[in-house]
């Protein structure tokens, strides 16, 4: 099961930063979380990366070169606009069509974190295997101390419960 979510001022669905899902004619389900930290204009870098994750990112080999294609959208958005302090952070998660075998790459300033049917907090290498019960959380925020123990282990309820104007999350789970 993949769950997503984001909360924006003004109403919209992104701001600076998103939470996006899309599938591939293989199987394969994307999941790209992203923040742009600094820059000019963040949502429409946001929005930017957003799509262009979907337009990039078609393989769960290919992650790191899908970052990468990211990367220099970023630095060309940057020079073509003068926008010097440009930053951005995004997360690529893949899970193959088993439900269960997750690659993930990217953004270690992101809140990515593998945890377990118990609550404990497990490390986690670019290829896994979720166990039933086990779900992989990527979010724009550090992870709220009460998520676990409220019980909706939800990007959704992630989001409520989160500090912050604008955040985005996913959380990925077997079960």
């Amino acid at each position: 099961m993949i769950d997503v979510a984001s909360r924006a001022p003004h109403g919209r669905k992104h701001g600076a930063t998103f939470a996006e899902t899309w599938s591939t004619r293989d199987g394969a389900t994307f999941v790209a979380v992203g923040s742009v930290v600094a820059g000019a204009d963040p949502v429409v870098v946001s929005d930017l990366l957003r799509v262009a994750s979907k337009t990039v990112i078609n393989s769960p080999l290919r992650l790191e070169a899908g970052l990468a294609s990211l990367a220099r959208l970023i630095a060309a958005h940057a020079r073509d606009h003068q926008d010097a302090v440009l930053a951005a952070d995004v997360v690529l998660a893949a899970v193959e069509p088993d439900g269960k075998t997750l690659h993930v790459a990217g953004a270690e300033r992101l809140t990515t974190l593998l945890v377990d049917g118990a609550g404990v907090q497990q490390p986690f290498t670019p290829r896994l295997t979720l166990r039933r019960g086990d779900r992989l959380i990527v979010a724009t925020v550090p992870l709220p101390g009460i998520w676990w123990s409220h019980g909706a282990r939800t990007a959704d309820s992630l989001v409520r419960l989160g500090s912050g104007i604008e955040l985005s999350a996913a959380v990925v789970s077997n079960g």
